[in-house]
């Protein structure tokens, strides 16, 4: 658990340095200080990862790289973790726009430089660290389903520096909805993740909502929203709960298919 515990350590500390140090500028409308926040923030789980990786020795860093450019197995999970996301955003926003909830669709040209972000944003810096690094030895202490809800909770726990940073869309949210959702959120990740044996599943998952909330025309700071979108993934994790939960604990490829 020391590499546990000092990824969390490495994480957190870093993103409340870098909050420190960019907010002020942020609120004046820096734009360099908002990317140097976000850059920094969503960055730091995947270089966490790999230096402690390194620091433990080569099993431990072909592990890790293990769980990103090994072979995938269990595709019809990756679907759904592309699916399922992108199905609970339009839905969620279907009940925000009922109760008036509703802002202008990007126009067409803009969805280019909308996905490209993502791309090289949180769903592909965040995911190696929670889920590649943090997940399994979560697991190995606690067992798949303890670990899949005590990273959620810690995930979203380190989302607050974000919701607190203005020029960052989280800013905007409603602080308990959306930690909530992202805690829940976070052990949908774990889940299909834990079944394909592989983080580009997470990351196709997380990219998936990410683009997709860009995309759906609705106001970050919709209740409605958040609620809709934290009921929606708390349905599917109690469904696969009864009927596709992993049984494999160190979340290697061996899981059931």
């Amino acid at each position: 658990m020391t590499g546990a515990y000092l990824f969390l350590l490495i994480v957190y500390a870093s993103t409340w340095a870098l909050y420190l140090s960019f907010h002020a500028a942020a609120a004046t409308g820096s734009a360099q200080a908002v990317y140097a926040f976000l850059f920094g923030t969503v960055w730091t789980p995947s270089v966490a990862a790999l230096i402690l990786s390194a620091s433990e020795g080569r099993t431990s860093c072909i592990e890790l790289l293990g769980r990103l450019f090994r072979r995938t197995h269990g595709l019809e999970w990756f679907v759904i973790a592309a699916v399922l996301p992108c199905v609970a955003v339009w839905l969620a926003t279907g009940a925000a726009k009922l109760v008036g909830d509703s802002a202008p669709r990007p126009g067409l040209p803009l969805w280019p430089s909308i996905v490209g972000m993502q791309l090289i944003t949180g769903a592909v810096g965040e995911e190696l660290g929670w889920r590649g690094f943090l997940l399994p030895r979560l697991s190995r202490r606690f067992g798949f389903t303890s670990a899949a809800i005590l990273g959620g909770v810690l995930w979203s726990g380190w989302h607050i520096a974000g919701t607190l940073f203005q020029g960052l869309g989280p800013q905007a949210a409603p602080l308990i909805p959306f930690l909530a959702f992202v805690a829940v959120f976070g052990v949908f990740l774990a889940f299909v993740f834990a079944r394909t044996g592989h983080v580009l599943a997470s990351m196709v998952a997380h990219l998936s909502l990410n683009v997709t909330t860009a995309l759906a025309g609705i106001p970050l700071a919709s209740g409605t929203f958040w609620w809709a979108l934290l009921l929606g993934f708390a349905v599917a994790v109690t469904a696969t709960y009864f009927t596709a939960w992993p049984a494999n604990t160190a979340m290697e490829p061996t899981a059931r298919t």
